[in-house]
């Protein structure tokens, strides 16, 4: 397999609170090599800074990471992505590769998140189709986010926190 990173949380699409810590978490893998470097950009590629892995190095296994984000006081749509590194040298593209059709899907896959937009209704196109969410909706899915999950804690599948 090829090397990858994913962010787990945020959500795709989901609102931040503007002016607060807001811990980015999520996991790498390697194949073959070791996941030695993970860096997470919050303004879509242009800056990158290092984030913290919560495990140690282990072959063959997925290595989460955890990146505390200051997000931004302008509210606004912000596009975030996590780009890993091995120690032979190998980083993650930044494009998808052609050759591999829809079938390998190792570049950074954009997480795009709304800070300080929660009374603004929103339009959001998914595969094609406009979804609509309104305050109530958001708010919501908010509080039911909120009751599964402690804020600035990483919850993955299989682990216990």
């Amino acid at each position: 397999m090829k090397l990858k990173s994913q962010i787990a949380r945020p959500t795709v699409y989901e609102t931040l609170k503007p002016n607060q810590v807001y811990t980015v978490c999520g996991a790498a893998w390697a194949g073959e090599a070791e996941v030695a470097e993970i860096a997470v950009s919050t303004g879509g590629g242009q800056t990158w800074a290092e984030a913290e892995f919560l495990d140690p190095v282990q072959r063959y296994a997925w290595r989460r990471w955890k990146f505390a984000w200051l997000t931004p006081k302008q509210p606004g749509k912000y596009t975030l992505l996590a780009r890993a590194k091995d120690d032979k040298g190998g980083a993650q593209p930044d494009k998808h590769d052609q050759n591999y059709d829809p079938y390998v899907i190792n570049y950074p896959l954009p997480i795009e998140v709304f800070v300080g937009m929660e009374s603004v209704v929103k339009s959001v196109s998914v595969f094609g189709f406009n979804t609509y969410l309104a305050r109530q909706s958001s708010h919501r899915l908010a509080r039911r986010r909120e009751t599964r999950r402690p804020s600035g804690t990483c919850i993955f599948p299989g682990r216990v926190p």
